[in-house]
């Protein structure tokens, strides 16, 4: 940002703390598409006459984020979502280092994409190590199925290994319990009834993949002895 980091409404100031990405805009639009509003105008920044003087056109992508601190950058007059605050392309990609924008983060989506081979790590190394830890996930009692493809990962959980048998007699009982104790411990992830279902981002390394199964794992033991608890785990 042009002015000094701020969380407060209107200061122009680009936010701290913890976000997260609130929505994702601009799915199918090739780069340099510049955004009004969120609006896709349907011309690539260089059609501007004033392309190569205006401050800063919001390009190729949008990303809406939230804040996840309440009275820091969630809530009041200190909230990141209401403030617009975006991560996004720019039309002065020679200029990203500098102080250009009034409160957004300014990305080159393409140049980030190509120079860490983010897309090749996966079929090459990240994509194989979730496989692999899957694999090893098998055993823990809960677990009744894991597949991946890529960086997209789901375990299913089961009340008795090797069947299909579900905590309650339904599905969708123990998922959400697993999910809530996943985000308490600081990993994020879906319940798809008994599923659970998990993708990082493609600039997640080795390191962090080990972090994230040391917890996944961590949080399927919290929540087996939660379900022990109410009394129908089988084992």
């Amino acid at each position: 940002s042009k002015r000094p980091p701020s969380n407060v409404k209107d200061s122009l100031g680009t936010p701290r703390g913890l976000h997260e990405i609130a929505e994702r805009i601009g799915e199918g639009q090739p780069p340099g598409m510049v955004f009004k509003s969120r609006v896709p105008t349907g011309k690539h920044f260089s059609k501007f006459a004033d392309a190569d003087t205006h401050n800063n056109y919001i390009t190729t992508r949008i990303l809406w984020l939230r804040g996840l601190e309440p009275g820091v950058n969630l809530g009041g007059n200190v909230d990141t979502y209401d403030r617009y605050v975006y991560i996004h392309g720019t039309n002065h990609e020679s200029r990203i280092g500098e102080p250009l924008s009034a409160g957004c983060v300014l990305m080159r989506n393409l140049e980030i994409i190509e120079r860490e081979r983010l897309v090749e790590r996966t079929a090459e190394d990240t994509g194989p190590y979730i496989a692999k830890a899957l694999d090893r996930l098998r055993d823990h009692p809960f677990v009744g199925e894991a597949r991946s493809v890529g960086l997209i990962g789901g375990i299913e959980i089961v009340s008795r290994k090797g069947s299909n048998e579900r905590f309650g007699g339904k599905e969708g009982h123990a998922g959400p319990i697993v999910r809530d104790i996943c985000i308490r411990r600081g990993l994020m992830v879906r319940a798809i009834r008994d599923t659970i279902v998990f993708c990082p981002p493609l600039i997640i390394n080795e390191a962090e993949l080990a972090d994230l199964f040391g917890r996944l794992r961590q949080s399927l033991d919290a929540a087996m002895a939660e379900l022990k608890a109410e009394g129908h785990f089988k084992g």
